[in-house]
């Protein structure tokens, strides 16, 4: 799983607040994600190892690749023992 967004979603919407609902929802999971901007948001890429910032007018073949490296990361991440496992139990 990943969550590709742009930064600027509206008036008063950003990625932020889609990446804060899903990762809200999904608790449990570590979900990586690429902000996909005209912005520089330098500061959001030093506070998470799963979070890259591409900026527009990128090669695809960098989305692609960045992409396909977070979701290997995710993966891993999500493989490892939680501190805090709130995993919904069935």
């Amino acid at each position: 799983d990943i969550i590709i967004t742009d930064y600027q979603l509206g008036e008063e919407t950003t990625g932020l607040d889609v990446i804060d609902m899903v990762r809200s929802f999904y608790d449990w999971a570590r979900v990586p994600v690429i902000i996909f901007s005209a912005e520089s948001l330098p500061a959001l890429t030093s506070k998470e190892k799963l979070l890259i910032l591409i900026s527009k007018g990128s090669e695809a073949s960098t989305l692609l690749h960045s992409a396909h490296e977070l979701v290997v990361m995710g993966r891993a991440a999500n493989a490892l023992p939680s501190e805090e496992d709130s995993t919904p139990s069935t």
